[in-house]
């Protein structure tokens, strides 16, 4: 086995990210961004930083990105996204959110240099795949978990598209 200096072990480390999703009215709220020529519609989220709890994630992360102040309720799915072609593993962590307060407003990623959130919407669940909702197959595990209030969560969803 080779030895890596400590940067190049920084490097190969597993990001964690927080989802945070809020439901209302049968829709989830997503966050439409843009890096480069890739548009993604995504839960609002990003990197846990050090120190911080996954729900003070969810609940940062929200604000930042919506403008809502949330409260993170549940812990429903964790997820492992793995391209080792790219040298990432990100272990994402989906945490069910309710709204407290604020105004929905598109936010800003505070760790870009130029904004690539261009909008945020509550998205009708029935129709997350077709408006590029990503991972693919998270719509209809929340159809389903919605339909039983997340009691079988939370859930180890692995390498889930």
């Amino acid at each position: 086995m080779s030895k890596l200096c400590d940067e190049q072990k920084m490097k190969a480390m597993p990001i964690i990210r927080v989802g945070a999703v809020i439901i209302k009215n049968n829709s989830l709220l997503v966050v439409k961004s843009h890096y480069g020529d890739e548009q993604v519609t995504i839960v609002p989220g990003g990197g846990l930083e050090m120190g911080e709890t996954l729900f003070e994630c969810a609940k940062r992360e929200a604000a930042e990105e919506t403008g809502l102040d949330v409260k993170p309720e549940k812990l429903i799915y964790i997820r492992e996204f793995i391209r080792p072609e790219k040298q990432n593993h990100n272990l994402d962590m989906f945490v069910l959110c309710s709204i407290l307060g604020g105004s929905l407003k598109t936010g800003t990623d505070p760790d870009k240099t130029s904004q690539v959130i261009k909008e945020v919407l509550f998205a009708p669940l029935s129709n997350l795949e077709h408006v590029g909702f990503f991972p693919k197959k998270l719509p209809e595990l929340l159809r389903t978990d919605l339909k039983e209030n997340f009691a079988k969560c939370p859930k180890y969803l692995e390498r889930l598209e």
